[in-house]
C-alpha cells in the first residue's frame, strides 16, 4: 500500500511550481497599459513629419487652422491640416500651409491630396519691434522653408510660394492701427475701426491698391518705415459745412 501512496504524493510537487507560471502573463498587461496611453497622446499616426507626404497623401479634411505646434501650449504657433486617410487620421504641420489653405479656400469635408515638394532656401521678412512692442521695421532673414502642393479634388494642384499672391505687398495691421490711432487722437474724432485681418496683414497690389487676395506672409515685401515718422501726416482732408469730417487722407509707410 505504501508503494502505491508514494507515487500519488510525488505528482503533487510538480503541480505547485506550475501555478506561479500563470501569474506573469496576468501581470504583463498591467505594466503595458501606461505605454499604450502614452502612445495615444503622441501617436505617429496623428502627427506626421513633412517627409511622410513626399509621395502625396490623399484624404478628407477634418480640420485645419493655427495652433501651437503639435497642440503643445509652450510651442510657437504653426498651421496644421488634419486628414482622414486610408491609413487613419494624420496631421501635418507647417507655416507654409497657411498660404495654400487661403488660396484654395478649401473647407473641411473636401477630398484633397497634400504633397511635400522639398526644402528650399528663401529670404523672409522678420518684424523688428521697439521696447513697447511696436513694429518699427522689417529685417531680411535667410531661412529654409518647406514647399507644399495641395490638390483639391476636381481642381489643379496649387503650390506654396508659386502663386500669384507672392507679388502682393503686405502692410502690418498692428502698424496700421498705430498710425490710425495717432491721427484720430490728434483730431479728437471717433470713427468705426476696421476688423483686423486674421493673419494680421493688409494686402496691397503693386500699384498700392488694396487686395482681397492674400499672398505669402513670410516673403511678401513690406513698405519701409520712415525713421522721421512721416506716417500719419495729413495729405488731404474734406469737411462738411456743419464741421463734420468727411474724408481724411494721411501718409502711410513706404515711399
Amino acid at each position: 500500500v505504501e508503494g502505491l501512496q508514494r507515487p500519488l504524493v510525488q505528482p503533487a510537487p510538480p503541480a505547485q511550481p506550475d501555478a506561479p507560471v500563470i501569474n506573469p502573463p496576468s501581470a504583463a498587461p498591467a505594466s503595458d497599459q501606461p505605454a499604450t496611453s502614452a502612445n495615444q497622446q503622441v501617436s505617429p499616426a496623428i502627427h506626421q513629419p513633412f517627409q511622410a507626404a513626399k509621395d502625396g497623401v490623399t484624404g478628407k479634411i477634418l480640420k485645419f487652422g493655427q495652433k501651437p505646434f503639435r497642440f503643445e501650449p509652450d510651442k510657437p504657433e504653426s498651421t496644421f491640416i488634419t486628414l482622414r486617410t486610408k491609413n487613419g487620421v494624420q496631421t501635418f504641420w507647417g507655416k507654409e500651409l497657411a498660404g495654400l489653405l487661403r488660396q484654395t479656400r478649401v473647407q473641411p469635408g473636401k477630398m484633397v491630396t497634400l504633397q511635400w515638394l522639398g526644402n528650399f532656401p528663401v529670404t523672409v521678412k522678420v518684424p523688428r519691434k521697439n521696447d513697447q512692442g511696436v513694429t518699427v521695421g522689417y529685417d531680411d532673414k535667410d531661412v529654409h522653408r518647406n514647399q507644399w502642393a495641395l490638390k483639391v479634388e476636381g481642381n489643379p494642384a496649387v503650390r506654396s510660394g508659386q502663386d500669384e499672391g507672392v507679388k502682393l505687398g503686405a502692410y502690418d495691421a498692428g502698424r496700421f492701427a498705430v498710425v490710425q490711432q495717432a491721427w484720430l487722437a490728434q483730431l479728437g474724432v471717433e470713427v468705426p475701426l476696421p476688423t483686423p485681418p486674421t493673419d494680421g496683414l493688409y494686402w496691397l497690389t503693386p500699384n498700392g491698391e488694396g487686395s482681397a487676395k492674400t499672398g505669402d506672409e513670410l516673403s511678401a515685401p513690406r513698405p519701409p518705415i520712415d525713421p522721421n515718422n512721416t506716417a500719419g501726416q495729413p495729405v488731404i482732408s474734406s469737411w462738411s459745412q456743419d464741421g463734420h469730417l468727411d474724408m481724411y487722407l494721411v501718409r502711410g509707410d513706404g515711399p
